[in-house]
């Protein structure tokens, strides 16, 4: 691209239909083919090449050669600095590590190779206990079992090792009355929500649809809803954490997740009001959900729809 002169640039823009010359749009292959029939004598041109012309006039709105940043110089000590930094806390991420250092980011990734330090991906575990070895050496045994008979007796043996129960809950809130709840035992798949659709909501909403029809408010009756959940130990994302080192450490990380604490929060908005938080320090079972739809939505939902 070095031999591309300014005039050059600007032809190739016309050739591409910029300019207001009245050129028709060109395709970026019809344009290398063109400038190879124009100038012969040049070295071909590619795709890529016009890319970044036609990206420096969109940005800058001229073809100009950009005089190239002049690469700030890290002394040693500021180097040795970072590294100490590393060495003392390898999982510290190279932004923070820039930071810290009054760097560039690309500056610090830049030194952290030039001294052969890569990034490792951590590996997630859980964490065990005493008696875990001891239980999974039962559960390898139970595996071991055999039932011998003359033929086949399609013998199985249940194990309750699989997750709790799990009910999944449906609710909606409509001007002054819930819609639902509707339980489902089973996984809310697309079938089964489809029936849901079809078989239980759209006869209730052809029950008020004549009296939302002319309702100019409607809008303050909807409520929007979330729910998130809050561990006491965090959330780590394993795309974010990364070991700086010379070799690969085969780093591992330990996760609590099967104690740990954890809580539930809902809120929601209509019509310009926060509604909540609400807290949930256990789980939100079915029976739960109910009795918060019925003793707390329910009343704020009657207020907000006089007040509306």
């Amino acid at each position: 691209m070095s031999y591309l002169t300014e005039s050059l640039k600007i032809e190739i823009l016309v050739m591409i239909g910029y300019l207001g010359i009245g050129y028709r749009a060109r395709t970026q292959c019809e344009v290398v083919r063109l400038f190879r029939e124009t100038h012969p004598d040049l070295p071909p041109l590619n795709q890529g090449t016009i890319s970044k012309i036609e990206a420096q006039y969109r940005e800058m709105g001229h073809v100009r050669k950009v005089p190239s940043k002049r690469q700030a110089v890290v002394d040693d000590d500021t180097k040795l600095n970072l590294l100490l930094a590393l060495e003392e806390n390898p999982i510290t991420p190279a932004r923070q590590l820039a930071r810290d250092s009054n760097l560039n980011h690309k500056t610090v990734l830049k030194i952290l190779k030039y001294e052969k330090k890569r990034p490792y991906k951590m590996q997630a575990v859980q964490e065990l206990l005493e008696d875990d070895p001891d239980r999974r050496v039962e559960f390898c045994d139970l595996l071991k079992l055999s039932y011998w008979a003359e033929e086949n007796s399609h013998w199985m043996r249940e194990l309750h090792t699989q997750r709790p129960q799990k009910t999944n809950v449906w609710a909606g809130i409509i001007q002054d009355r819930i819609v639902g709840p509707f339980f489902f035992d089973d996984t809310l798949n697309g079938a089964r929500y489809l029936r849901l659709l079809q078989h239980e909501l759209m006869p209730i909403c052809a029950l008020i649809q004549g009296e939302i029809a002319d309702n100019i408010n409607f809008s303050k009756y909807i409520m929007f809803t979330d729910e998130a959940t809050f561990t006491s130990n965090g959330t780590i994302s394993s795309q974010n954490c990364r070991w700086w080192a010379d070799d690969n450490p085969n780093f591992i990380m330990e996760y609590t997740d099967q104690y740990s604490f954890k809580a539930n929060v809902w809120c929601g908005i209509s019509n310009g009001r926060l509604i909540g938080p609400y807290f949930f320090r256990q789980n939100l079972n079915a029976k739960g959900y109910l009795n918060f739809l019925q003793h707390e939505i329910a009343a704020i939902s009657n207020e907000m729809f006089i007040w509306c």
